[in-house]
């Protein structure tokens, strides 16, 4: 009867392992801690995007709802995690989030192209660019006023934009490596 081992046995023939170089700096203590919340990012995105995937196939696949159970979803504890070991402020927390926002204007365009050279058609292909469709205008307009209701001193201010620049570098980075695909 096949099992669990032969996925092990399988697996492992394959020659692969998980350790990577940043593993064996982490057991060294030199891996800086800006790599370690990037990795715990990439971490989260991965673990959320699958376990919706398999949350999913659970109720559709009894075998797969023999095994997995609601313990087994980690997701969230990489982003506790990367709230520990990142930013500790709520505001910049607020600033992170204009940018994640505010993206979903430019996000237009890219919708647009991305429908153009697949040949989609309403939303279909492109949902996450276009998440409030044609409301776009009046959800970003609601967002700024709500925002700009807030009083913010100068020191809030300071922190908020260099913390929106790094989320844009991060946002950055995170595109550059997923597309940077081999042929």
């Amino acid at each position: 009867k096949a099992g669990i081992w032969d996925i092990h046995e399988g697996v492992a023939a394959s020659g692969q392992k998980m350790e990577a170089p940043a593993e064996d700096n982490i057991m060294k203590g030199t891996l800086p801690l800006y790599k370690y919340r990037h990795n715990l990012g990439q971490r989260y995105l991965l673990q959320k995007g699958f376990e919706k995937v398999l949350d999913a196939f659970r109720h559709m696949e009894p075998r797969i709802a023999h095994v997995v159970t609601d313990d087994q979803f980690h997701a969230w504890k990489s982003a506790e995690d990367m709230n520990e070991c990142g930013e500790k402020s709520a505001i910049l927390i607020l600033a992170i989030h204009y940018v994640i926002e505010g993206s979903n204007n430019g996000a237009v365009y890219i919708a647009k192209a991305v429908q153009k050279a697949y040949g989609l058609t309403g939303r279909d292909g492109v949902y996450h660019l276009l998440p409030y469709g044609d409301e776009i205008r009046t959800k970003w307009k609601a967002f700024t006023v709500a925002f700009n209701e807030n009083q913010y001193t100068e020191k809030e201010m300071a922190e908020m934009i260099a913390a929106g620049r790094r989320a844009f570098g991060y946002m950055n980075k995170i595109a550059a490596e997923s597309y940077a695909l081999p042929e």
